[in-house]
């Protein structure tokens, strides 16, 4: 028998009326849920089946479905228990004639629905009124399908998102962000159109369609017939269409218990929000017998967890419930701050897990948490090293070893934009090495693949077991059961068993755009499976957690769960609270389209961020260890008081050693004579391995970047120009034309945004920055020296010789973001400069080095950052330099997580760190 609080049981007992329940974590939320049930079913003779219970998501409702079954008992599994897409998706297909779709509709997922939205982009951006969308179609993508969300997210819908949109066209002048929402919606509508002509549904079109059911009189008395009872679990994970649904369907009899916490509002990034329990509040406080109940005993953690747990949301703007958490453990323990660097920190880590299971503590109830996934594949990697093992799964379909191999051999047999590094992949997987430099391998290797002529240098293709089932494959000419052809490839070259079950869901994948999608976009299999690769937000549909491992997972998936020991690292400033940037487009609908009560709206996301931490520390029963480095530590401690932990610093600290990740290895043919830029050398600081996989096996993905070819141009103009001692306007304009090349970016829109960005860039920077004819300078000069029979080489955009004989180095940028002369002397590009002129500056007949100085083109009223740098400076840079070539030498190619990562193309496929 459950014994029940007093708290508890007056939830339970309630009559069936308005009754919103505020859990708090540990409060035992589903105990009361499914008493309440019981209750009603028991004592006031309710049937089962009129009772409708709803949470978020499958998981959560098979849990709740197996308690119910559990207390009330098997003869009362008629009650309807499942997620609230489960339910629309029921009634979308009960009622498809009604929304119009010639058949029951199709499901397509969201990583589907953006592949589609994708193509629709691509096909329409000459249309566009952005200068931003028309220049970075990658920009509409990120930000369509966020628009498209909000929409369905706040019922905005027909006639009422017609009516705002044609306000928008009409609109008198319209800003940069009215033209991409403009755009936005023009592109909504266009797959709105797809989808219904193709009868296809989203998960956003199951809420809209199942809301314009409840508005239909005659559907609303069918589908809330049998409905006599709505219960709704996670109550604080609903959006505005949500919340509106779930008041809809329990209209008829307004018996209705919502069961959630504001203090757990952690997804935010899919519409939910806490004016869920204020919209409940206001629509239903006059009902006869509404009710308003804080479960605030907690049946989980310690009172010190809890003093700690309460301290992290004291400060939230706007909170339902202000009662603290109150434990009924009667044992207790310290929470532990340790500091340290993040070295430190994941030796602790192991130290402490080492002790645990000296105690006999199960693997199980050990559990370390992470803010980010990028975090638990650290914490990961790391207890890998020592042989702990962990139970870290990401749960993302293409972030599996095996289905990278997949999307490098489909990109190989289709000639896809990963051929080099899909080739790269499956080759330093095989046994047998290919000792040549990449840029031949893959030069020759498309011609041996094709069955066509090839240099008899490179007969050994013919030996190599990986090259030959790719060739014999292709030249069958048959793309059909390519996944089996896979798992035949993979389990005979790599000599291991597939588990099929696990990767049926490739299969699953590549049936479903052939006999669904291609049909209608008539793209082929390897762009459809890259565009999935790149999206990444592909999750296997079965995936257990090893719970013989140690417990290691992100804090959103840990929602839910509980465990004794409790471990969370890196709480640094940027790290957690993570830093959410405004993006540089629109990513969300305007602040007067949305709907639902806008008084609490939270202007940045630290609010959540703060929440996020509440769940993961109140996931602890018994002990909870938290570790941070001593300064950039999380600012969540500035306003925590410093009573609610213990602070120890990390000591006997045994530097944990590092491997080189194993690569394919090949014997260059230039490695005698190697030569060396400002940028290879940067690169190289950046990522060594980065530096290896482009500058010596020149791996490739796609051509310059349009960026990148705009500096390009941007700085053969000022070349000419500069030539030509005149900036005039007329001359400055027929010079642009004259460079100027559309076959440099990915169409002709693109080419036309970035010249019109060209042309304004250039005409304003030499209105504010007009050419001294009298001047000396030279332009693009090329420079090399040789130590050690390495060349150094560079070539300089602009050399200004003084009137006192000296020069000055001048180098052109095109970026936004100004950098400080500090940053740009830690950069080794003008520092690099300065020691290849002081080495030739004697031949070349310069006295001595000025300065140089950044041009930021952007800025023309105040374009310049000047350094300059002593003797001991250039020697520092020479130090750089020759530490740097003796590196390549040896073949030190470690990577370095850093910043660049984010922009990295061979992250995916090839770095070891993201493997």
């Amino acid at each position: 028998m459950i014994l029940y609080n007093k708290i508890q049981t007056e939830c339970i007992e309630h009559p069936p009326s308005p009754l919103m329940i505020i859990a708090g974590a540990g409060t035992g939320k589903t105990t009361t849920i499914v008493g309440r049930i019981a209750h009603l079913i028991k004592t006031h003779n309710i049937d089962p089946k009129s009772i409708l219970a709803m949470t978020y998501t499958v998981k959560a409702a098979e849990h709740l479905k197996s308690e119910i079954s559990n207390v009330v008992g098997s003869d009362y599994d008629s009650i309807n228990a499942l997620n609230f897409h489960s339910f629309a998706l029921n009634q979308v297909q009960s009622f498809y004639e009604f929304l119009g779709y010639r058949k029951s509709p199709t499901l397509i997922e969201s990583n589907e629905s953006k592949y589609l939205i994708r193509k629709l982009i691509l096909d329409n951006t000459n249309n566009f009124t952005s200068s931003e969308f028309r220049k970075n179609s990658n920009s509409a993508f990120l930000s369509f399908p966020k628009i498209f969300n909000d929409l369905s997210d706040d019922l905005i819908y027909g006639n009422e998102l017609n009516k705002k949109f044609k306000q928008l066209l009409i609109k008198s002048e319209q800003n940069e962000e009215d033209k991409q929402l403009i755009d936005a919606l023009s592109t909504y509508f266009l797959y709105q159109k797809v989808k219904k002509d193709n009868d296809f549904i989203d998960f956003g079109d199951m809420l809209v369609n199942l809301w314009v059911l409840l508005c239909d009189s005659e559907k609303f008395k069918i589908i809330t017939n049998s409905i006599d009872h709505v219960i709704v679990d996670e109550f604080q994970d609903n959006n505005f269409a949500l919340t509106e649904i779930v008041k809809s369907l329990a209209q008829k009899t307004k018996s209705i218990t919502v069961v959630g916490d504001d203090d757990q509002s952690i997804y935010s990034f899919r519409g939910a929000n806490n004016d869920s329990f204020n919209s409940f509040r206001n629509h239903y406080q006059k009902i006869d017998n509404y009710k308003e109940i804080i479960l605030s005993s907690n049946y989980r953690s310690t009172q010190s967890i809890l003093n700690f747990a309460n301290e992290t949301v004291k400060n939230i703007n706007y909170r339902f419930k202000d009662e603290p958490l109150i434990s009924n453990s009667n044992q207790d323990s310290n929470v532990i701050l340790y500091s340290g660097n993040r070295n430190e920190q994941l030796n602790e880590i192991k130290l402490k897990i080492k002790d645990y299971i000296n105690k006999g503590i199960p693997n199980s109830e050990i559990c370390i948490l992470t803010r980010s996934r990028s975090g638990c594949i650290e914490v990961s990697k790391f207890l890998n090293r020592y042989g702990i093992s962990n139970s870290y799964l990401s749960g993302k379909f293409f972030e599996d070893s095996v289905v990278k191999d997949f999307i490098s051999f489909l990109n190989i047999i289709e000639n896809g934009q990963y051929f080099d590094l899909g080739l790269y992949r499956l080759l330093s997987k095989s046994k047998k090495d290919i000792e040549l430099d990449m840029t031949s391998i893959v030069r020759h290797c498309k011609a041996y693949l094709n069955d066509e002529n090839f240099e008899p240098a490179y007969e050994q293709f013919m030996s190599n077991e990986v090259l030959n089932f790719i060739r014999n494959y292709i030249s069958t000419n048959n793309t059909n059961d390519i996944v089996e052809t896979f798992f035949d490839f993979h389990e005979s070259i790599y000599k291991n068993n597939l588990d099929r079950k696990k990767y049926s869901q490739l299969i699953s994948i590549v049936e479903k755009y052939l006999t669904i999608y291609q049909p209608i976009v008539k793209l082929s299999l390897c762009f459809y499976m890259n565009s999935l690769f790149e999206l990444n937000e592909t999750f296997f549909e079965s995936l257990e957690q090893n719970s013989d491992s140690i417990q290691l997972m992100t804090v959103h998936q840990s929602k839910g769960m509980e465990f004794d020991y409790v471990m969370i690292p890196f709480l640094s400033s940027g790290t957690f609270p993570s830093n959410n940037k405004k993006s540089s487009y629109l990513d969300s609908l305007p602040i007067e389209w949305r709907k639902g009560t806008l008084d609490n709206v939270e202007t940045d996301n630290y609010d959540e961020e703060r929440r996020v931490f509440h769940v993961a520390v109140t996931r602890a029963r018994k002990e909870l260890l938290l570790f941070a480095p001593e300064k950039r530590r999380s600012k969540f401690f500035k306003e925590i008081q410093l009573e609610s932990f213990v602070e120890s610093a990390i000591e006997n600290f045994d530097n944990p050693s590092t491997s080189n990740p194993k690569e394919l290895k090949h014997h260059y043919r230039n490695k005698e004579s190697l030569s060396f830029s400002a940028t290879s050398l940067s690169l190289y600081e950046s990522c060594p391995l980065a530096y290896k996989y482009k500058m010596l096996d020149r791996l490739k993905v796609d051509g310059y970047s349009p960026e990148a070819a705009f500096g390009i141009f941007v700085h053969n103009i000022f070349e000419k120009i500069f030539k030509g001692s005149n900036c005039k306007h007329s001359i400055v304009k027929k010079i642009i034309n004259e460079e100027w090349e559309d076959s440099y970016f990915d169409n002709d829109t693109q080419s036309s945004e970035y010249k019109k960005e060209a042309d304004d860039l250039i005409l304003n920077y030499f209105k504010h920055n007009p050419i001294n004819e009298n001047a000396s300078y030279i332009l693009e000069k090329e420079f090399s020296i040789f130590m050690n029979d390495i060349e150094y080489r560079g070539k300089i955009d602009r050399i200004d010789i003084l009137e006192d004989g000296d020069i000055q180095i001048i180098d052109y940028k095109t970026s936004n973001k100004k950098k400080t002369a500090k940053a740009i002397k830690k950069d080794i590009q003008l520092p690099y400069y300065f020691f290849l002129l002081s080495r030739g500056k004697e031949e070349n007949g310069f006295s001595s080095i000025k300065s140089a100085k950044l041009e930021y083109l952007k800025h023309p009223d105040d374009p310049s950052v000047e350094i300059e740098l002593n003797y001991e400076d250039i020697l520092n840079v020479e130090n750089r330099i020759k530490n740097i070539s003796k590196s390549v030498k040896k073949d030190l190619f470690t990577p370095k997580k850093n910043s660049i990562c984010y922009y990295c193309d061979f992250k995916r496929l090839l770095c070891p760190l993201y493997k």
